[in-house]
Parts: C-alpha cells; sequence; structure tokens
C-alpha cells in the first residue's frame, strides 16, 4: 500500500491486492489528527455488487465520477422514433417533436437516447450530456421539420433544447418555448 498526503485530502492508493483477511491495521498520524484504517473484506474484484471501477461511473470519459451524466425518463412510444430525436409528450407517449407543430408547443420533455417502434418503453434524456453529432461551441433549437437545428425555427415556436461545451456532446436542457407570431 502507498499513501499519499496532500494538505487538504488523504489519498490511499492500493497498488496490489491481497483477498485473505488481514488482522493489522494502519494508523496514520496526521497533526492534530489521528485517524485509525481497518482493513476491509473484499466482496466483489470483477465486476459484481459493490463494483465501484470509475469506468462504471464515468459514462462521457471526462475522467470525473459524477453522480449522474444525465437524468433519463422512460416514455412509451407512440410512433417509430429514432435515438438523438426531440420529443414531445402526448397523452402518455412521446412523438417527434417539430417547431412547425404548435401543438407541441410546451411539450418538449427531452431528446431520446435509444431507438424504438411503436409501444416500446424509450430512455429520454431529461437533462444531461449525450453523444450526438453535434459541434462544441452551439446551441442546438428545436428544428421546424424535427430534429435539431442551430438557428431558431421561423415558423410554430422556437425552443432551446441544450448545447455544446465539446464536440460530439450535447448538453440536453430544454428551455422555455417562444411562440411565434401566425
Amino acid at each position: 500500500m502507498s499513501i499519499s498526503l496532500n494538505y487538504d485530502k488523504i489519498n490511499i492508493i492500493v497498488q496490489e491486492v491481497n483477498t485473505t483477511p488481514q488482522i493489522s491495521k494502519v494508523m496514520l498520524n496526521i497533526h492534530p489528527l489521528v485517524v485509525e484504517v481497518l482493513p476491509m473484506q473484499v466482496v466483489a474484484l470483477s465486476g459484481g455488487i459493490g463494483d465501484m471501477q470509475k469506468s462504471n461511473y464515468d459514462a462521457n470519459h471526462d475522467n470525473i465520477v459524477d453522480k449522474s451524466e444525465m437524468v433519463v425518463r422512460r416514455y412509451e412510444a407512440g410512433e417509430i422514433l429514432s435515438a438523438g430525436v426531440p420529443v414531445v409528450l402526448i397523452d402518455g407517449k412521446i412523438y417527434k417533436a417539430k417547431a412547425s407543430d404548435v401543438t407541441h408547443y410546451n411539450k418538449v420533455v427531452g431528446v431520446t437516447i435509444q431507438a424504438g417502434d411503436v409501444g416500446t418503453q424509450l430512455m429520454v434524456c431529461i437533462q444531461g450530456e449525450v453523444e450526438l453529432n453535434v459541434t462544441k461551441g452551439n446551441t442546438y433549437w428545436l428544428a421546424e421539420d424535427g430534429g435539431l437545428s442551430t438557428q431558431p425555427s421561423e415558423v410554430g415556436f422556437a425552443q432551446i433544447i441544450g448545447f455544446s461545451e465539446r464536440d460530439s456532446y450535447l448538453y440536453v436542457n430544454v428551455q422555455q418555448a417562444i411562440r411565434r407570431e401566425q
């Protein structure tokens, strides 16, 4: 075991795992504090319950283990949908959102993260990062015919779906819709 001390944190890095129970304990004397670390028995080493490997909790590979990379809800598809499509919720089912359709005004719930047929349960990103074909620095609006656009719709209503802080990742953050004059 190697110990790396920092003024703000104590980092204990285990370089080799010994699965046999150990009786000894480690005493860390950090003035004015004494910390006692008792050895723990390893429950799962290879992907079972209790596996806390970073790769399992860093979906966007930014080397930060986050509490949540995205907020996702399941909805029943009212039509065949592709992944990466903004959707509206109407009568308990989701449909492709279109800015030109004023009946979709204030009904956009998020972006699909999987494709599916009519009647299947699909995951929809309500907020967070989704891997899509987007360019860093752009704001993405709901397109007139559905999908995403870097320009607001000229008809129906305009609504921001999200923005891209880095290439290939859209941060879904659906904003209040703005109705266009008809």
